[in-house]
Formats: C-alpha cells, sequence, structure tokens
C-alpha cells in the first residue's frame, strides 16, 4: 500500500514527482503510476501491473509499504533510536551571552541573563573541556557548535578549548567538526583565520528583512559587514546564509541579493535559508506586533527563493536529512553556557533555573532533564495525520514545552515546509533533470525514475 507520507508534485510534462518525507527519497512517475499505486487510497497488488523489480525499489525507498506495518510506530522507533544513540555527542557552547548588535526579538536579552557573568573565563574553560572529553568518551563522532551572544565576542575561549579538545579527539580517532552561529560583523579576515585554525570549518551568518532590525549598539546598519564576513568564510567553508524575515519588502530582498552577487558569493555558499522571525518566551518581542503570518511568509519565501535562484544563489530546496531528534530531546544533546551551566536548549540560556547541571558537578537536576528526555513527538492528533511529521518532528520541542500556553496551533507548525511543500517537490524534481542521466536508478516501468 502507498506510504502516507508520500507527497506528490504536478510537473511541466504531465509526470508526478513524488517525495517521501521519511525516507527522504525522490521519484518522478507517469500519472498512472501515481493514480494507481502511491497516492493515498491506492491499492497495491502483486498481482497488479506493476513488475516485481519496480515493486522492489518502491517498497526499498519506502514510496510502498506492508498493509499490516504502522507507519508512526515505525517512524516512532527511529526517532527513539535517534535519541538514544550512543555514537555521537552534540554540544552548544556559549563563550559569551554579550552580542554587539540589538536585535529586538532576540532570546538572549540582558534582562533574561540572571547572572552578571558576560564571558567564560579560564577556570570554566578547562571544566569545559573535561566534562565534553569525558562525554565524548566511546562516541564516533561529536559536533560542536560556538554560539552566543555572539560567539566571536569569545574568540579567546573558542580558540583555547579548540585547542585542547581537537588534538585529544584526532588522538581517539574522534571524527570532531566545529561550526559557528554568528551574525558575521566581526567576522574579518584576521578573525576568520583565526577560527579556521581552531577547527571552524561550518558558519551560519544571519541577517535580516527589514535590516533595521540588525543594528549595532550605536545604531548603524550592520548588513554590508555582515556580508563582508560572509565573503571571508565563503569559500573556505561551508557558509549558509540564514535570512530572518520580519516584514516584507521587495526592495530589501533585491538590495541582499545585489550585495551577494557583488562579492562573487553565488559561487561560494553552501546555501540561502529563508527563516520566519517567531515569537519567543520572554522580553518585549513576545508582542505579536511585527511578525509575519505563516500563510504570509509561504507566499514571500515562495517568491524569493524563485528570484533567488534565478539570479544563480544556492537556494536551500528540500530537507534531504533524515528524520533525528531534537537536540534538545537527545540524550546526548547539551548546550553549556559561559558560566558553565548546561541546559538543554539553546534558547533556555542564562535562566539558571532551567539549567539541569554544571561542568563543575557531576548530579543532574532530574526535574529539568526529564521533560526533555521524555517528550513525545506524537501525542498531538493533527501532527500524526500530518505528511511531513517525519521532518519536522511534530515542530520545537520547546514551545511545546514552555510555550503552549499563549502560542497558537499555527506556531507550533513547521510551515516553512508544510505551507510551501508541493512547490518545494516540483522545485526539488526540476533541479536533478539534469543531472539524471549520470545518476538514477531505472525501473521496467516507462516514467518512473529516482533520484538520490
Amino acid at each position: 500500500m502507498p506510504s502516507r507520507f508520500n507527497v506528490a508534485a504536478d510537473l511541466p510534462d504531465g509526470r508526478k514527482a513524488v517525495f517521501n518525507t521519511f525516507s527522504t527519497s525522490l521519484a518522478t512517475v507517469n500519472t498512472a503510476t501515481w493514480r494507481g499505486f502511491l497516492q493515498a487510497g491506492a491499492e497495491y497488488s502483486p498481482r497488479g501491473r506493476l513488475p516485481g523489480r519496480t515493486a522492489r525499489l518502491l517498497h526499498g525507498k519506502n514510496f510502498l509499504v506492508a498493509k499490516d506495518v504502522d507507519e508512526l510506530d515505525v517512524l516512532r522507533l527511529h526517532y527513539e533510536m535517534s535519541r538514544c544513540a550512543e555514537d555521537s555527542l552534540t554540544v552548544y557552547i556559549a563563550p559569551t551571552l554579550a552580542c554587539n548588535l540589538r536585535c529586538s526579538y532576540c532570546f538572549v536579552r540582558p534582562d533574561r541573563t540572571l547572572q552578571p557573568l558576560k564571558a567564560m573565563d579560564r577556570r570554566t574553560e578547562d571544566a569545559v573541556v573535561r566534562y565534553v572529553a569525558r562525554q565524548a568518551r566511546g562516541k564516533k563522532k561529536v559536533s560542536i557548535s560556538w554560539y552566543g551572544g555572539e560567539p566571536a565576542l569569545g574568540l579567546r575561549t573558542i580558540r583555547r578549548v579548540s585547542s585542547l579538545l581537537a588534538p585529544a579527539f584526532e588522538k581517539a580517532g574522534v571524527d570532531c567538526s566545529m561550526g559557528l552561529l554568528t551574525n558575521g560583523v566581526l567576522l574579518d579576515r584576521k578573525t576568520w583565520g583565526m577560527l579556521r585554525r581552531s577547527h571552524v570549518g561550518y558558519v551560519q551568518v544571519t541577517v535580516d528583512v527589514p535590516r533595521a532590525l540588525k543594528r549595532d549598539r550605536r545604531g548603524r546598519d550592520s548588513l554590508e559587514r555582515a556580508l563582508d564576513g560572509v565573503a571571508c568564510a565563503a569559500g573556505q567553508a561551508d557558509v549558509e546564509l540564514r535570512v530572518n524575515i520580519s516584514r516584507d519588502s521587495e526592495r530589501e530582498f533585491n538590495a541582499l541579493y545585489e550585495g551577494l552577487l557583488r562579492r562573487g558569493l553565488q559561487k561560494k555558499l553552501k546555501a540561502l535559508v529563508f527563516s520566519k522571525v517567531t515569537r519567543q518566551e520572554r522580553g518585549p518581542a513576545s508582542s505579536r506586533r511585527g511578525f509575519l503570518q505563516a500563510r504570509d511568509y509561504v507566499r514571500i519565501t515562495a517568491r524569493e527563493r524563485a528570484k533567488a535562484a534565478s539570479l544563480g544563489l544556492p537556494v536551500e530546496t528540500l530537507s534531504l536529512r533524515p528524520p533525528a531528534a531534537c537536540t534538545s530531546t537527545r540524550r546526548t544533546g547539551m548546550v553549556i553556557g559561559p558560566d558553565g551551566f548546561l541546559y538543554k536548549c539553546p534558547v533556555d540560556l542564562g535562566i539558571r533555573d532551567r539549567a539541569y547541571g554544571s561542568v563543575f558537578e557531576s548530579g543532574v537536576k532530574l526535574g529539568n532533564l526529564l521533560p526533555w528526555l521524555a517528550y513525545d513527538w506524537f501525542q498531538h492528533d493533527e501532527c500524526r495525520r500530518c505528511p511531513v511529521l517525519p521532518q519536522c518532528a511534530g515542530g520545537c520541542p520547546h514551545r511545546r514545552l514552555l510555550q503552549a500556553h499563549y502560542l497558537t496551533r499555527e506556531e507550533f507548525c513547521h510551515w516553512y515546509l508544510r505551507g510551501d511543500l508541493e512547490n518545494r517537490v516540483r522545485e526539488y524534481a526540476l533541479m536533478n533533470e539534469s543531472a539524471r542521466a549520470s545518476a538514477r536508478d531505472r525501473s521496467d516501468v516507462a516514467g518512473l525514475e529516482f533520484h538520490g
């Protein structure tokens, strides 16, 4: 029978592009194959018109499933295995909560920082190194993301902690990757050179539309400096540019693209990603004023994604990562603040009564830890019925656990996927058209081709 996670989009030549959100496989099929075998309600029979090899391929890529299999149970098992996996460790480290910009919607605000400490001291650095090294024992892979505040204000900590951890991981045969989440303003050539020597291989730079939301503490515009920072790292690392959208402005989008093209970044960026600014738990940004409705966001991003792609910019298409638990709900995921306190979600940085432990102590506060580790993705009926569930896992756990009392239903949903999914499936299929001749698996049914 067809998978409940099949999503189809019409292609210009009359075929269907079919994407499975669980296996992340993509196939192009003729309309008859879609209607007869892959769309909801179709009843596949081994004695039907579908040749055996094709049926095996469709089943292997999850487009077809056995009648006696509950896909939600399979998905639940997959998530639980991801949550409990012991072969990897994911760590966010905030060397400081200070920032050089004033973004009104930021969740790390001075009024939420319940301690005076602004930057990690040497004693805490040593404790972080020891703690992460202990947690990494027996792991095959460690992922460290430098976070903040603005982590580029904590270069000393990044340099020292990295210089101690990276050689130890290499000696132990542990695959270690390090990334930086930054506003990009301080990312000049000297700074990037130091970060590169500190084993940073992935950078995400965030800019805003409207750009007025990302001004420095003197009220100056930061966009051009951020794009200069992108240019310093792009080509030497995987650099992703995240565009936070609070309001529609075609003029500002056009100015952003012009700045990227002027620096030749269409050939160096890994991806251009559009993101919706959402209500945060505390602070003045909890007001609804200035935030886009989900449907407006989908309309704007569909328009801008098409425009950016037409300019040759590498726009993110479908999520092709297999379903996996959020860092906050994984047993081996953690966030370390500049004071050494341990959190499960970066949004809680600086709120000490949300911490579940410390790098200085061996004990944990179970009341703050168990809600994350026991979080149930499948408790919401509207999510259980949604074909996007394998990719979004029911939305942000922090919102479900700590903001459910005031958020609306649409604010839990990943509208960036659900609201524009068919268009993204179509985009991805057409993008693969030129590569199909050399990278495809053919079946013995005309009009059926697999990608990826």
